[in-house]
């Protein structure tokens, strides 16, 4: 009999699956025969009463599973998903067993060699020497200043240019907190294509708003949180409907309400 790994795989999903109908007692059972079939290479006989010590459980319970999760095949229990797996970690020390004769694991083929291609660059392109006229007499090849592709890969993401409409935008706002996320949260949407004067419109019909439906301090947006719905407010939100007026709730008397007690 051939060595198989120490090890044995359990696909949890496969499993449960197929074993919602048992109980934890029969659950223990199959797990058990399961691990005793890998250990003997899927050779466990059909000894019910055997199977059942294997298995710490009663011969009855034993037989349940073997009759539901194996086939008698030569005098033998056979679990069919279970061989598989043996099969498969049998190929896999094979492949080890044959790596380890030649020095380990064969060596991965690195993009390079695979491609021929050079190495990434991302996206800084390398400068070429610059041409001495004095040596040459020939036109003098082009070349590129790493220093301006550097400035010019930084520029979209230094936050420089908005900070100045940044104060605006904050200096206005009704409730200041959170400055740091509110200033992340603008520099974003400025990025995206949003222009300074549409937020600021957009601020102006929130302040509007606010006033108007007399909102309570605590109820007035975080910086950030406006930031990130400011194009709800593009146009002042209609005022909600209110509720018409009722007939004034009554009021008991002491007296009253002894007699409603009562």
């Amino acid at each position: 009999m051939s060595k198989i790994d120490i090890w044995m795989p359990i696909f949890i999903g496969d499993y449960l699956s197929a074993t919602t109908e048992l109980n934890a007692a029969e659950h223990g059972a199959y797990l058990l025969l399961l691990m005793h079939y890998w250990q003997k290479d899927g050779q466990i006989g059909s000894d019910i009463d055997r199977l059942a010590r294997v298995c710490r459980s009663d011969p009855e319970t034993c037989s349940f599973i073997l009759g539901s999760y194996f086939s008698l095949i030569d005098g033998n229990y056979k679990n069919k998903r279970a061989d598989i797996e043996i099969e498969n970690a049998k190929k896999r020390r094979f492949a080890a067993a044959e790596n380890g004769k030649k020095g380990g694991r064969p060596p991965k083929i690195t993009q390079k060699k695979a491609t021929g291609y050079p190495e990434k660059s991302y996206g800084l392109a390398k400068p070429k020497a610059k041409p001495n006229p004095e040596k040459s007499s020939s036109p003098s090849p082009s070349y590129i200043d790493i220093t301006d592709v550097i400035s010019n890969t930084n520029a979209h993401s230094d936050p420089a240019p908005f900070e100045t409409d940044f104060a605006n935008f904050w200096e206005r706002y009704p409730r200041k907190i959170d400055k740091s996320k509110a200033r992340t949260k603008y520099i974003a949407q400025r990025r995206k294509g949003a222009e300074h004067e549409s937020i600021m419109s957009a601020l102006g019909n929130y302040i509007a708003k606010i006033k108007r439906d007399g909102t309570d301090p605590q109820y007035i947006k975080y910086g950030a949180s406006f930031l990130g719905c400011w194009e709800d407010y593009k146009e002042l939100p209609p005022e909600a409907p209110r509720r018409p007026p009722g007939p004034a709730p009554k009021v008991f008397e002491r007296t009253e309400m002894l007699e409603l007690e009562s």
